[in-house]
């Protein structure tokens, strides 16, 4: 787990060392994104990719398009350096080679009106990040379901 959470996080990439993946996970928290890909490895799943800012994950979709390799789905946290998860969906929203991703918003928040307002601007679904790791499971599951579609 070690070795794929050091490529998971790896903060300066390139073609060489990006492959396709079905799951984008864009989060500064490395604890959120150690258990999360934890439990997506627990659940068999491996064709994930994460990044720690939104900045990070336009360069990313820039260079998987160049690649023809979107990913299937994204997953976000809200409170990102930089560019923050909000501005992220409006960016991806407006671009019609990114706009048809589905975009999972995961987030210490669960407001329902800022839920409402981040569907608006193009999320497709909102998961409140868990406290156990048996939660985490289930949302690896979820995840594993949402990028096959």
């Amino acid at each position: 787990m070690v070795q794929q959470l050091s490529l998971c996080l790896k903060e300066d990439f390139n073609r060489e060392n990006m492959c396709p993946c079905r799951i984008l996970i864009i989060d500064d928290d490395t604890d959120d994104i150690e258990v999360l890909s934890d439990a997506l490895l627990q659940s068999g799943f491996n064709s994930f990719h994460c990044i720690k800012s939104a900045d990070e994950a336009i360069t990313f979709l820039e260079a998987c398009t160049i690649e023809g390799s979107l990913p299937r789905l994204i997953v976000i946290d809200l409170y990102l350096p930089g560019n923050n998860g909000r501005q992220f969906l409006k960016i991806v929203q407006q671009n019609p080679l990114y706009n048809k991703i589905n975009i999972v918003v995961f987030s210490n928040m669960q407001l329902e009106l800022l839920m409402d307002v981040d569907r608006n601007i193009g999320a497709a679904d909102y998961i409140e990040k868990p406290c156990c790791y048996q939660d985490y499971l289930k949302i690896a599951a979820i995840l594993d379901q949402k990028s096959a579609a």
